[in-house]
Formats: structure tokens, C-alpha cells, sequence
């Protein structure tokens, strides 16, 4: 195992960007409090319950109370802001599949109009009901979201909303809302930290090195981990 922070560091070496859009990689002291802004399905809760008993202090219990907006959170003064990322694509599957097919999506949606159908198969991808799912969001000016998660530009809205405005977070959209990809990224360069799901292990051996945690399961050599 190797906990020398340079080793993981020079694992995106290969992949560096532009010096004009690098930025410095900020390390605090370990017992520093940081928020962690939880996009639903996007590994939030899982660095939650991995890293919380490994040292690191959040502010906000996961999950429920973590999901929340970034300006609400720039709001509360908060400082250190912490968000995982994730394929769109992946993302908006990941988000059909909890509403539909896990008991909280299922209360969630009972009295709505959320499209099911029986003959629906995860197996052979036969799937009509996420077909209407994604039809019925299509439309930018829909706030009808089944009660459970509205997907359309969900990551870029939870970087750009505000909780005043919104009852439920990031979960819902609003009529007309524009989401401002600009401002969305400026505000993403702001965060303490940022994480990949789909580079999960990565994430979190960097989460650790940024609050000077022990680095352990940290096989920075091993590039096929990360």
C-alpha cells in the first residue's frame, strides 16, 4: 500500500489539463468540518458511510439532510464544499431506477401518474416505462417530476439552485428554469472537492489526502483501482 500523496497525484499526470484551467489541490487540517453538496445517485451516501468513520468530519447527516443546493450551503457559511459527479447518462438510469424499483421510489410515486409497465425487463432492456419516463421529460417547461427526482441537467441544477426556491432541493425543477452551464462550472471550480462515482476509489484516496487522513487501501501504483 502506498500512502504517498505524490504517487497519487501522478496517477491523472498522463491526462493533466491545460495550465490555464489547472487549480491548486487544497489540503486542510484533519479536523476540519466539510459540507458535502449529495447529488441522489451519485455515491454521495456510499463516501458518506465509508469516510465518516474513517475520520472525516460532515456537517450534514447523509442521507436527506446532505441533499441540498450549493447556494444554500455558500449560504449557511459554509466553506469547504464537497460533491461527487457523475456520467449524465449513467446518472439519469441510475435516477429512473430508484423511483421505480426501490421501496422508497415506490411510496414516493404511488398517487402519481409515474409510468409503469409490467412487461418491463431489466434483463433483455426491454423498458417502455423509462421510454415514457424520459419522453415525458423532454420538454424543459414540465415541473411534474412524480415526486421522486426531475433528471433533466440534475447536476448542473444542484450547482445553480437555491432551496428557497425549490421545497424539495435539487430534486425538482422549476418552469423555465435556465440552467446556466457557466455558472454551473465556475461554481463546480469553487468546491474543496470534487469526485467521480465511475472513479470512486480515486475519489475517496484523494478526499483523504486533501484532509490529511491516513491514505489507507490507497494503491496509487495499482492504476487499474482508480
Amino acid at each position: 500500500v502506498s500512502a504517498d500523496p505524490a504517487s497519487l497525484l501522478s496517477v491523472a499526470a498522463s491526462r493533466r489539463l491545460p495550465r490555464e484551467r489547472q487549480k491548486t489541490v487544497a489540503v486542510l487540517d484533519r479536523n476540519a468540518t466539510i459540507s458535502q453538496m449529495h447529488i441522489p445517485k451519485t455515491a454521495g451516501l456510499s463516501l458518506y458511510k465509508q469516510l465518516k468513520p474513517r475520520g472525516v468530519n460532515f456537517r450534514h447527516v447523509s442521507s436527506g439532510f446532505d441533499e441540498r443546493c450549493y447556494y444554500v450551503l455558500r449560504g449557511e457559511g459554509d466553506e469547504h464544499i464537497a460533491a461527487t459527479f457523475r456520467n449524465p447518462l449513467d446518472h439519469v438510469y441510475s435516477l429512473y431506477l430508484e423511483c421505480s424499483y426501490t421501496s422508497f421510489g415506490r411510496d414516493m410515486t404511488l398517487e402519481t401518474d409515474f409510468p409503469r409497465d409490467p412487461e418491463e425487463n431489466l434483463t433483455s432492456g426491454y423498458m417502455p416505462a423509462l421510454s415514457r419516463w424520459l419522453e415525458h421529460f423532454i420538454s424543459e417547461n414540465t415541473e411534474e417530476y412524480y415526486n421522486c427526482y426531475h433528471p433533466l441537467n440534475m447536476q448542473v441544477r444542484y450547482l445553480t439552485c437555491n432551496d428557497s426556491a425549490y421545497p424539495e432541493g435539487g430534486h425538482r425543477r422549476l418552469r423555465n428554469q435556465t440552467d446556466d452551464l457557466t455558472e454551473a462550472i465556475a461554481n463546480m471550480r469553487s468546491l474543496f472537492f470534487v469526485g467521480i462515482s465511475e472513479h470512486y476509489v480515486a475519489s475517496v484516496c484523494m478526499l483523504l489526502y486533501q484532509l490529511q487522513l491516513p491514505m489507507t487501501n490507497c494503491d496509487c501504483a495499482d492504476q487499474s483501482a482508480f
